[in-house]
């Protein structure tokens, strides 16, 4: 479970740093959304771009390469923090999205609010339930990219028991290694971010 400092320096970077909007931003029907994630990635110097993901501890079945998420909380007491419970009614304050997606990224990536140059509002994706067949969920997804020499140290970082890998992958790579329905959803973020990628580099010129 995420510590208290954690979730301070992630408030405290959230207060200094602006999320940039990429796809869509963040709607009234997305508050009620409980799955946030984080994807990290680097661009090599010649414009290839390395996500981080990871793969969960089997409890049963096998698993493999996935893009990082979790379920959002809400604070029950003034220095603790609990799920949201599909259906529930919370008694405390929610958490946002952002701060969602980051404290999972911490949790399972070893990602820390000093890894990241900057932060991307993606916007809300559908993947299949892992539990229900058929069943479509909704998670809001946050892109940040990680200073190029932090890249190989946040492999070094302690990350929960529920971690099982980690690596950095091309888009193409993860096609072979990982979850079929995240490269969908990847594949639609890496469109994104060379979009963006090419809007910045017209104005830088």
């Amino acid at each position: 479970m995420i510590n208290m400092t954690i979730r301070t320096l992630i408030d405290e970077f959230l207060q200094r740093k602006s999320v940039q909007t990429a796809i869509a931003p963040a709607t009234m029907a997305d508050q009620c959304t409980l799955k946030a994630g984080v994807v990290p990635f680097v661009r090599s110097p010649k414009g290839s771009v390395e996500y981080l993901v990871m793969k969960p501890r089997p409890k049963h079945d096998e698993t493999t390469f996935q893009i990082c998420k979790g379920t959002r909380q809400y604070q029950d007491s003034p220095h603790h923090f609990t799920d949201i419970k599909m259906g529930e009614d919370p008694k405390g304050p929610k958490e946002p999205l952002a701060v969602t997606a980051l404290r999972e990224g911490a949790e399972e990536l070893g990602l820390k609010p000093d890894d990241i140059k900057h932060m991307i509002d993606l916007g809300p994706y559908e993947f299949p339930s892992a539990t229900t067949v058929g069943k479509m969920n909704r998670m809001h997804l946050f892109a940040v990219e990680i200073k190029a020499h932090d890249k190989a140290h946040i492999l070094e970082k302690e990350v929960e028991k529920t971690t099982e890998a980690r690596s950095w992958m091309t888009l193409e790579q993860f096609k072979e290694h990982g979850l079929a329905s995240h490269y969908d959803i990847l594949s639609n973020i890496d469109w994104g971010l060379s979009l963006l990628k090419a809007k910045e580099d017209h104005a830088a010129h």
